[in-house]
């Protein structure tokens, strides 16, 4: 049976920790749930199609849904993951490479120009990574552009889950958890360390630092805008901007980080178009027709 990209992506993303799971559970044995929870969403996309549920169009439900559901919840699993692939942890490294590329760690250099004014701003600019995205799929789907929308999601899914084996493979903390800084913890005026500390809490994963997420979804992002909805293109690439600078000022990435997320999402875009082209089948029956419908 043909598959649709988005599909395959989330199967050979499940396969992968399906494979690697076991290698935890020496050290969390708890992770065999973690396991049959990978099977099951494994499972679950390779049956939707033939599902029925009285009063509810399943297939067609699941297939808008289920890229959200399946990015947030395999980012939160990793939270059971990361810690147990590997025991090494990745900050010392990637802090030798900042001081390699700079001369200073970012972060400590940053301090003379801590200001509360400034950290309120550059939280507010930290939190529109959690917004823009939703922004730009209601502007697409208000225009009716459905390619477009699936043709963006599959190029974030191609970073997001590349992002997610790298955190595999080299967990680390942050900066802000394991360099001191002189001046101690940073403080806003209003509602900025709110935003950090319920950033915080809601993160189950916190090995989540290379390459920056926000960097590199960010920038697929803006590219997004710049494809589709280019009048918004320059609002986008200052919001991008905002969040770049935001996630070392504030302390939660290195510098690397913002580089590994810079080129992380130019292979996604160099990739997802090949990707797509290769394996989008659109099918005539009608539940095969659901391969239309836009993903997202």
């Amino acid at each position: 049976m043909t598959r649709r990209p988005l599909e395959l992506l989330n199967l050979m993303m499940l396969g992968v920790l399906i494979l690697l799971t076991p290698i935890t559970l020496g050290e969390r044995p708890g992770n065999w749930l973690l396991l049959a929870l990978y099977i099951v969403m494994a499972a679950v996309l390779l049956q939707y199609r033939r599902l029925r549920l009285p009063g509810l169009d399943f297939p067609r439900l699941f297939v808008r849904a289920y890229p959200l559901i399946y990015i947030a919840v395999i980012f939160d699993s990793l939270a059971h993951l990361a810690p147990y692939v590997r025991s090494w942890r990745a900050d010392a490294f990637l802090r030798a490479i900042d001081r390699r590329l700079l001369g200073v760690d970012p972060t400590v250099y940053l301090e003379r120009y801590a200001n509360p004014w400034a950290v309120e701003l550059m939280a507010y600019a930290y939190l529109l990574y959690f917004i823009l995205p939703f922004v730009l799929l209601w502007l697409l789907w208000r225009r009716r552009l459905f390619a477009g929308i699936t043709d963006w999601a599959c190029t974030l899914t191609i970073a997001l889950y590349a992002n997610y084996l790298l955190y595999l493979i080299f967990p680390a903390h942050g900066p802000r958890f394991e360099i001191t800084h002189a001046g101690g913890e940073l403080q806003g005026v209003a509602f900025a360390n709110f935003i950090m500390r319920t950033i915080y809490v809601l993160e189950s994963n916190k090995f989540d630092v290379f390459p920056s997420a926000h960097v590199c979804a960010g920038l697929i992002t803006w590219y997004g805008f710049h494809r589709y909805l280019r009048r918004y293109a320059v609002p986008a690439a200052v919001a991008v901007v905002g969040i770049m600078m935001s996630t070392v000022y504030l302390r939660y990435h290195y510098f690397i980080d913002v580089l590994a997320g810079i080129v992380l999402a130019g292979a996604a875009i160099s990739i997802a178009g090949p990707y797509c082209r290769l394996w989008y089948v659109r099918e005539a029956e009608p539940i095969e027709s659901l391969a239309e419908e836009p993903a997202l």
